[in-house]
């Protein structure tokens, strides 16, 4: 059986202290890593947040132009609601009129003045209904491009939302919104609202 000895002290004690020396490069070589990673966390942790500030800020400010154009859309209801009233008002007086024009027919001593002055009038208020006619389809189409902004700013608002945006969507009461209408007067002196 062969002869155990232990090692001379000499050569435990370098070895202990070489082990010490290993173990504190060891640590300081994990030390170092850990306050790489650290830092790289760090950096990765504000940009994540950054990235969710101007995601919150880009979906409020979607909100806002979705809040406006909502705002547009009552106003331009308003308008179209005003601008169809008017023009069955003109359709009302231009039925009035061929009806007194059609009277006139049997009023012998003034049948030629009466019916140039009718047509006069029919003339003018035709141009009147054409008038109102025109600012009608241009309203129905600031209505529709207005639905058309709305629809695409709803799209991107539930985008920005989904990842992870905290943009409220604000929900609007249409106010009446009541568009100032001047008084016309018709050839005869009336008064068209």
């Amino acid at each position: 059986m062969p002869i155990r000895e232990p090692a001379p002290s000499a050569i435990t004690d370098q070895l202990t202290a070489l082990g010490s020396e290993l173990w504190a490069a060891a640590l300081e070589l994990a030390n170092a890593r850990l306050q790489s990673e650290r830092e790289a966390l760090e950096q990765a942790r504000q940009e994540a947040e950054e990235t969710r500030k101007e995601a919150a800020a880009l979906a409020d400010a979607l909100a806002a132009e979705l809040d406006k154009a909502q705002a547009d859309i009552a106003a331009l209801h308003e308008r179209l609601a005003a601008s169809l009233a008017k023009q069955e008002q003109q359709q009302a007086i231009i039925n009035q009129e061929t009806a007194a024009a059609i009277e006139s027919k049997h009023r012998v001593e003034l049948a030629e003045v009466a019916r140039a002055e009718l047509k006069t009038r029919a003339d003018q208020f035709s141009e009147l209904l054409k008038e109102e006619q025109s600012a009608h389809k241009a309203t129905r189409a600031a209505l529709e491009k207005s639905q058309a902004e709305k629809s695409r700013l709803d799209g991107m608002l539930t985008v920005y939302e989904s990842i992870g945006g905290s943009g409220k969507q604000a929900e609007v009461e249409p106010s009446a919104v009541k568009t100032p209408r001047k008084s016309k007067k018709t050839p005869t002196g009336e008064k068209v609202s």
